[in-house]
This record gives structure tokens, sequence and C-alpha cells, in this order.
């Protein structure tokens, strides 16, 4: 049987293990392998699947694959498989050290909200918080590059995430609109 199209074409995810964030990369990899294998490879047996994987993360996957004593019923599991690599690449993690990271996240002068925003729920991820959008909240006004979105948010007390959110996609669409050439004179 012919394989696929899309992998004839290339169109398959491939593990980077030149990332800086190897752990990052492959949570990258695992979703689009996911992806793969609920579209194109549609019907694929969990065999085909697991040879997929092995071949997907290359040289440096099959050294790690071959080096780990697994039963064989595990070999030939696409989901054991994946969460062995998980196991493996996933450091002990230290949550203090990743709230270290989230206090210091700062907006960029050209970057939107909404890129900001998703820098600091994936770090906030990691950092097992009790309450993940008030700390994101706190460190978005912290952080905001923004002197005037920093001042409004500030004077609310009971402040929802999505709101905070809005007054600051609010504040980015107006200054947009005003720096625009063909804003409309009065």
């Amino acid at each position: 049987m012919a394989a696929p199209v899309a992998v004839q074409m290339n169109l398959h995810p491939t593990m980077n293990w030149d990332s800086g964030d190897i752990v990052e990369a492959f949570k990258k990899f695992k979703q689009k392998t996911k992806l793969a294998f609920k579209s194109f490879l549609k019907g694929t047996t969990e065999d085909e699947k697991v040879s997929y994987i092995l071949l997907w993360t290359g040289e440096k996957g099959l050294d790690l694959f071959n080096s780990w004593d697994m039963s064989e019923s595990d070999c030939n599991n696409p989901d054991t498989l994946l969460e062995k690599f998980e196991r493996h690449l996933e450091p002990k993690s230290n949550h203090r050290i990743h709230r270290y990271e989230f206090q210091g996240l700062k907006q960029d002068p050209q970057e939107t909200i909404d890129n900001f925003l998703s820098r600091l729920k994936n770090v906030a991820e990691k950092c097992k918080f009790k309450d993940k959008d008030e700390r994101i909240v706190d460190q978005l006004i912290w952080g905001c590059a923004h002197k005037e979105v920093q001042k409004s948010l500030i004077g609310k007390d009971a402040l929802q995430l999505i709101e905070a959110v809005d007054t600051a996609r609010a504040f980015e669409a107006t200054t947009k609109q005003m720096a625009s050439p063909y804003k409309q004179a009065h």
C-alpha cells in the first residue's frame, strides 16, 4: 500500500532535538503527531503509528527507544511510547524557578497584548499557582508596556482576566486607529 500523499509530500511532524526548550519542542511534536493520526493518517494501525513516531523522532529518538526496557505491548502502543518520551525529556520542574521567570515577564513595546498574554499563560502553566488567572492579571498590569493601560487596570479592585484583556485590546485598537494615516479629521 502506498504512503498517504501528505506523508509523500513530507507534511509530517518532525522532532526538533536542537531546540532550546526540548520539553516544549516535544509537546508540539506530540500535538502535531496526534493531529496527523486524526487527519491524513486516520485509519493507521497502532503498529504503523509507532513506526511513524520512531521515524519522525529521527536518529536520536530511535537511540532513546532502543535504550528503554519496555514490554512488547508497550513498544506497540503509540500513546505509551509518546508518554515514555515525555517522561524522559521532562526535567523535574521547580515551580519557584518558573514563578521567578513569570514575575520578570514584560511586554515588548511592539508586542500585541495577545502575544504577551500567550507568553504569560505558557509560563503560568508551570508555576502551580492556586489562582492562575489572578496572577496573570497582576503580571499583565505590572508587565504591560503601556502606562495608560496600567493606570486603568490598577484602579479596578475586582478585575477578571477577560476584562483586563479586553481593556488592553481596546487600548491597542484605539492607539492603532489613531496612528493610522487615514484617520478621519473632525
